[in-house]
């Protein structure tokens, strides 16, 4: 039988203690289903999974479960388990009971791997800061800094990795020139920040004529909305914001506000403002997603994070017609999809400043895209046992 758990991260399982009869159940019982003897009917998608789920439970030794595990973690999500269940389905009483606790061990190993793979990343932030530290330290001088600076702006702002990494660096120092060259780094980049924060930040005036001029664009011409508003008025609204500088905080918690004042009302006029403010909201996102250097999308990009970061740019009317052909014609799956709206969101948690209400706005945004995603593809929503246990 399968060991219950793993002993200690890393470790390799025990084998299974299978006969050489029991290693040949799973095609005995007719649960295999080769790429030869693929299921009419079944699609790709389900096709995929199902020969994930057909190479677990043929494995004669618990030891190859692991690094299979890895290889495939990004599709071992809700489908998987559906994928599963139909093997666990189809099989006869008497192999229910083992295929009961391999799906035991299986989820053990796959909540091992991901707080592996989140180590992972959190070691990788860690780096990412640390080379930001020497790439200040080695400016040659302040104008060189100011410049360094502009460029990471958004990561100084994120949180107080930074400047824990900074302090970590200054008590490491080994020599007094040193301490003194990341202290003077230091003080150098609280003033560089403190003059971009003093330069790009809106008094409440100021905000709300740039709200306005961003709402205004989206007007007819006697200044009225009609929603859905047209292409053309959504480009307008795009270009006014872009020449706001993509909205300060001050604009987006503006916005909020009103929006939540007008939502109080429901005279039809002030319900149109909502939604014209909502689709504010939305170009706020899409306008970071497309000029942030640290949100974009890759030169190198597979072709399932171009297609996440194309359809943020689209009208999100129009998402669920974006993806319904990408479905149709099988260009992408959702766990593709699903990964890599994934891995945007981290990007924007580490990237913005915590607890901003852009972050909010922005995070909300990709994940109304992981929930149409959902729908059109008829993924269930997650839930904490990643699929459920049997």
């Amino acid at each position: 039988a399968a060991h219950d758990a793993l002993a200690e991260p890393g470790s390799k399982p025990e084998p299974f203690s299978f006969s050489s009869d029991d290693g040949q159940y799973a095609a005995k019982r007719g649960l295999r289903c080769s790429s030869s003897e693929a299921d009419p009917g079944v699609s790709e998608k389900m096709q995929k999974q199902l020969e994930i789920v057909d190479q677990i439970i043929g494995m004669k030794e618990a030891i190859a479960l692991q690094p299979y595990l890895r290889q495939n973690l990004a599709l071992c999500d809700q489908d998987f388990w559906m994928a599963y269940m139909t093997r666990y389905d189809a099989a006869a009483e008497e192999d229910k009971e083992r295929l009961k606790k391999l799906a035991d061990n299986v989820m053990k190993i796959l909540e091992f791997l991901l707080q592996e793979r989140k180590d992972d990343e959190a070691m990788e932030r860690i780096a990412t800061i640390d080379r930001l530290v020497d790439e200040f330290i080695q400016a040659g001088n302040k104008e060189e800094l100011t410049k360094v600076v502009n460029e990471k702006i958004n990561m100084l702002t994120q949180d107080n990795n930074f400047w824990s990494r900074v302090a970590h660096r200054h008590d490491a120092a080994t020599g007094t020139e040193e301490k003194e060259r990341v202290a003077t780094m230091a003080r150098q980049v609280q003033e560089i920040c403190k003059t971009y924060a003093d330069r790009a930040g809106q008094s409440v005036t100021e905000a709300n004529k740039s709200l306005q001029k961003v709402m205004t664009a989206g007007a007819n011409e006697q200044g009225e909305w009609f929603l859905p508003l047209n292409d053309e008025e959504l480009v307008r609204m795009r270009k006014a914001l872009e020449e706001e500088q993509g909205g300060s905080e001050q604009l987006v918690n503006l916005a909020i506000a009103w929006m939540q004042k007008a939502s109080e009302n429901e005279e039809q006029e002030v319900q149109m403002v909502v939604g014209v403010i909502q689709k504010v909201l939305h170009l706020v996102s899409a306008v970071a997603l497309s000029s942030d250097p640290e949100l974009g999308c890759a030169k190198d990009a597979g072709t399932a994070e171009q297609l996440v970061h194309q359809i943020l740019q689209a009208r999100e009317e129009r998402w669920d017609e974006i993806l319904q052909t990408l479905n149709r014609e099988g260009t992408v799956v959702a766990t593709e999809l699903l990964q890599q709206s994934d891995d945007l969101l981290q990007k924007v948690l580490f990237t913005l400043p915590a607890g901003s209400q852009k972050q909010r706005v922005m995070v909300e945004f990709i994940q109304e895209l992981q929930t149409r995603v959902r729908k059109v593809y008829g993924v269930p929503e997650p839930t904490a046992a990643n699929g459920g246990g049997l």
